[in-house]
């Protein structure tokens, strides 16, 4: 969609700027799962680890989440009943954290029908009253988890690992926190202070408070085993590893700075135009994810075209609250000191991304034009209005204006841009 609109006649009178990830080759999924089950990083084989065990959780991720898991859970299954494990002793929990639960189509199409008529699938529930507390993080939060993965004797993860918007990369413990964890314990990791942190954001561990918290969470819940795969733009796999948690999140995330890079960001542009692209596009929520990746090209001047199908549409009502009635971004950040709730983080986002930019026009044909206008974005019915309806809206100094066109900049490492100032929206060092 993004691509498509870089040939349009309203573009011929700037200068494009493209950003796209340097893919790695795909790789042959069955097979190379195959040998990492049998060659896991710092760990027995998920076969030696299934022996004794009688019970087994398998966490998985929502559709929001590219995991394999046609390929993927065949093969697990097939290691754990090599280890004596019947498939009467397995349950499936979709980690959902606090996204809607999968319906039983649903769920039968995320891990099949073969597999779904034979093996217990069920969606985690961050509020059930029967959660576990496994102990509590050095951060002070106290991780409450599934029972079915908590009474489990042997517990077994898959993802993807990729950028993420403030954990710095997906997969290994996220499984656990936020995918099996309850509400309250989800909320202090997602807590308003901590996304607001300046270290807190894609691609960045070290001294990263959320993910330090979910490591740690990890390894309370004790996970024990993990199946991780990084994907293309196509959603194809070019790398899985199998085995400890941190050390394959490890692995896999090398992997992607080696062969995706660090993108430096250019001056702020005059006209963006970006998406998140499938599978983040089946709502607002998850969409907004690419303006959360794309605030390092934006400034006050800056038009944002911003394109999703939505087809699932807003995907949290509570994101829209802080909005009503707000005539500026500064207004909702401050409803939300007092108002905040975990549904609410990326009315953040959303609210930090206006604060730094000109205006954002949607094209996102799932979602209301009243939903997006609350919000405080302009509207159009096609990529091509909306992409009028921007350039017209353009003011430039120079003598040519700029427009980036970054399709899925979530997958992207972005550098921090040395000449931005400081954040008067971000906390911590």
């Amino acid at each position: 969609m993004i691509t498509t609109l870089r040939s349009s006649a309203a573009l011929s009178g700037f200068d494009l700027l493209t950003f796209a990830t340097a893919e790695a080759a795909p790789i042959d999924l069955g097979e190379q799962t195959r040998r990492v089950l049998r060659q896991p990083i710092a760990s027995a084989s998920l076969a030696e680890l299934a022996k004794g065990c009688r019970s087994v959780a398998i966490i998985t991720s929502d559709a929001t989440r590219p995991v394999p898991n046609h390929v993927l859970l065949p093969l697990v299954l097939g290691e754990l009943r090599e280890g004596g494990i019947d498939d009467a002793d397995i349950s499936i929990v979709v980690g959902t954290g606090v996204h809607r639960s999968l319906t039983p189509t649903e769920l039968r199409d995320l891990v099949g029908d073969g597999i779904y008529a034979r093996v217990k699938v069920v969606n985690h529930d961050a509020r059930a009253r029967d959660l576990v507390s496994v102990g509590t993080t050095p951060a002070g939060n106290e991780v409450r988890i599934n029972r079915l993965v908590a009474q489990a004797d042997l517990r077994v993860a898959l993802g993807v690992v990729e950028p993420h918007e403030f954990a710095g990369f997906s997969g290994a413990g996220k499984a656990i926190l936020p995918g099996v964890s309850g509400y309250d314990t989800i909320i202090r990791n997602h807590a308003l202070h901590m996304l607001r942190h300046a270290r807190a954001r894609a691609g960045m561990l070290q001294g990263n408070p959320i993910h330090e918290d979910i490591a740690v969470a990890a390894e309370l819940a004790g996970l024990h085993f993990v199946v991780n795969v990084t994907v293309d733009a196509e959603l194809r796999a070019t790398a899985v590893a199998a085995g400890e948690p941190r050390a394959v999140h490890g692995e896999l995330v090398a992997f992607l700075r080696e062969r995706v890079g660090v993108v430096a960001p250019p001056e702020p542009v005059d006209l963006l135009i970006t998406g998140p692209g499938h599978p983040l596009d089946i709502n607002l929520y998850q969409t907004i994810k690419a303006l959360v990746a794309t605030e390092g090209l934006v400034d006050a001047h800056t038009v944002t075209l911003l394109l999703a199908s939505c087809h699932d549409g807003t995907g949290s009502q509570e994101m829209l609250e802080p909005f009503v009635g707000a005539r500026m971004p500064e207004e909702v950040i401050g409803r939300l000191q007092t108002e905040y709730t975990i549904e609410k983080d990326h009315s953040y986002f959303i609210a930090r991304f206006r604060s730094r930019s000109g205006p954002v026009i949607c094209c996102c044909p799932g979602v209301s034009d009243e939903v997006l206008r609350t919000l405080g974005f302009g509207c159009a019915a096609t990529p091509e209005e909306g992409l009028r309806l921007a350039c017209d809206m353009v003011r430039c100094e120079r003598d040519r204006p700029v427009a980036a066109l970054v399709p899925r900049p979530q997958r992207l490492l972005w550098a921090p841009r040395v000449s931005s100032p400081p954040n008067p929206h971000e906390e911590g060092q």
